[in-house]
């Protein structure tokens, strides 16, 4: 990496011409990217590394790390929770408590007084993959057998980690976004500090899994940050990690106007190999990496939005009539089905875990 840097707007940078992980040249994959999402200023390209066993994609320019909360002034974390006071429907309550009881029993947590209504349909479904996946992605698939004392490194408005609390785990959170930190306080009541892995008081190895979702390919540094989670973990702990698959059928089908790009704040996007090379390379053993098809219904309606008008104001893409709804959901199913052949779901899963030998490893 160069040292001189480029101003754009207020946000300084600097030319990333190499791969983090083995350091060879990257070609550019996709070139003068704007950010039609969020806004902020400036053209950015997507490198790709040419070293063949590699493959890693990064950002360059990338913002200088005292600048990346720039990124984000406009950011939506902060309002996850807030979105959701519309009132469901009958029909849709139906369908989460389907989905939970689903969840609860692929994962091991037991059955909810509600399963005898639909106990046969919920043994049933659990026996489909597409289900299992789907509704095990509520809670960043977290088997009740690993449950402990629990860590959401980048836990956002705290959603997910107040249903863990629900069934058992203890809960900490940890979320630079203020917004996002006062809504985990004070809507669910949540444990959590405000800032990031780096800077807050953890320093003891006092949690059983470590928990990241859509964080590592926002990190400068997605290594170093591997090796803190590895320090906090006690041995036998587990790192779950969830992202961006650029090996996604999406990403292969729509190219630049991929939802997962997301540039400028995707710093590094991962495929399954390295995902699981910047695991190990922290002193990780990979248990188990995969990709997951629960997004892609979602991702394609934002894919498509992107390709067809150009933008996507704060995510949010119009709601769809049902002729694209049922295209949406057609695309899902197919993209699990194939997920059979090749890794080509739009999330990628890794969990790692610490094992004795390498625990007590020095860096």
């Amino acid at each position: 990496m160069m040292n001189n840097t480029q101003l754009y707007g207020d946000i300084h940078t600097t030319p990333c011409y190499t791969c983090y992980l083995c350091h060879v040249e990257g070609a550019v994959l996709y070139a003068n990217l704007q950010d039609r999402i969020f806004g902020v200023p400036g053209e950015w390209n997507l490198r790709k590394c040419s070293n063949l066993s590699c493959g890693l994609i990064w950002l360059d320019p990338k913002p200088i790390n005292e600048d990346i909360s720039k990124l984000y002034i406009s950011y939506y974390t902060h309002a996850e929770a807030k979105t959701r006071h519309i009132r469901p429907t009958r029909l849709t309550l139906w369908r989460r408590s389907l989905e939970e009881n689903v969840m609860l029993r692929t994962l091991g947590y037991g059955s909810q007084k509600e399963e005898g209504k639909y106990l046969l349909l919920v043994r049933l479904l659990s026996h489909l993959g597409i289900v299992r996946d789907y509704a095990g992605a509520e809670i960043n698939w977290l088997k009740a057998s690993w449950c402990g004392r629990l860590l959401d490194n980048g836990c956002g408005s705290g959603e997910i980690l107040a249903k863990l609390r629900a069934l058992g785990w203890d809960t900490v959170g940890i979320d630079p976004d203020p917004k996002a930190v006062e809504v985990a306080r004070t809507t669910f009541g949540l444990n959590v500090y405000q800032g990031t892995l780096e800077n807050t008081p953890l320093s003891e190895p006092d949690f059983d899994v470590i928990m990241m979702r859509h964080v590592v390919e926002h990190l400068p540094d997605p290594r170093e940050t591997f090796k803190t989670c590895r320090q906090l973990l006690k041995p036998g702990g587990r790192l779950v990690v969830v992202t961006p698959n650029v090996e996604s059928l999406t990403h292969r089908w729509l190219g630049k106007n991929w939802r997962g790009l997301e540039s400028p704040r995707h710093l590094h996007l991962f495929s399954t190999k390295t995902l699981s090379d910047c695991a190990t390379s922290a002193g990780f053993v990979v248990e188990e990496v995969r990709s997951s098809a629960k997004a892609a219904a979602y991702i394609w309606r934002c894919s498509n939005h992107l390709r067809k008008y150009g933008e996507l104001p704060h995510g949010l893409p119009a709601r769809p009539g049902l002729l694209w709804r049922v295209l949406e959901n057609l695309f899902w199913i197919w993209e699990h089905i194939l997920m059979r052949i090749v890794p080509c779901g739009e999330e990628l899963l890794l969990v790692a875990q610490i094992r004795e030998q390498n625990y007590s490893e020095t860096d």
